[in-house]
């Protein structure tokens, strides 16, 4: 490597302002200026979105059709959990997204023709909260994504710190759950990037 002294410099600096007349250095200082700008901007390219270059795969039902966001890997390859239709695993083990299929008897059908997904989404979040010893921190709502109306609730376990959202989708003649489980051990940017993970699965949903 080639060391130049701090005099060497102010002298290559000197001789090259002498050199060039100021009217072609105005004019090739922004040209010069562009080019790092252009440099800079290669060297760090925008972050692609968590779903948009993966390949769709099909929930074990064969209704769903779902992108695995970058930085998750599917781990539902046992077959003793049949009812975990999707059960996706973040790389460093933080948090899940498992889809379970909510089921609806002709009763249940009937009241989600007349009132929509919040009648079933507060039915759902009152069940798992009664089974799972968690409380209802947030919801449920009604959210619109893509165009779809879906709706959501949050919940958190005391006993060892973990938060869950869970969004309710209505994908015609089925009704799924999706649930992002963040492990109470994790930090709050870590907590949000599994929450943007789960918005980015339900956006690219298929059925």
């Amino acid at each position: 490597m080639t060391h130049v002294r701090r005099g060497d410099r102010r002298a290559a600096v000197r001789a090259a302002s002498f050199d060039c007349p100021r009217s072609t250095f105005l004019w090739i200082l922004p040209l010069f200026i562009s080019a790092l700008l252009v440099v800079g901007c290669a060297s760090t390219p925008p972050a692609a979105s968590p779903s948009l270059y993966a390949p769709y795969l099909l929930s074990r039902d064969g209704v769903l059709r779902y992108r695995v966001p970058t930085g998750w890997f599917p781990a539902n390859t046992d077959s003793t959990e049949p009812e975990k239709l999707v059960f996706l695993v973040r790389n460093d083990y933080g948090g899940s997204l498992t889809v379970h299929e909510v089921h609806l008897d002709d009763n249940a059908r009937s009241h989600l023709a007349e009132g929509g997904l919040l009648p079933l989404a507060q039915l759902t979040a009152s069940l798992e909260a009664g089974s799972k010893s968690g409380i209802i921190s947030s919801g449920p709502t009604v959210v619109r994504l893509n165009g779809k109306e879906m709706c959501s609730y949050e919940m958190e376990f005391r006993q060892n710190g973990d938060r869950m959202r869970v969004v309710i989708v209505d994908a015609g003649g089925h009704v799924y759950s999706v649930a992002a489980l963040v492990n109470g051990s994790v930090g709050a940017r870590a907590a949000g990037e599994i929450m943007t993970a789960q918005q980015a699965f339900v956006a690219t949903l298929k059925w």
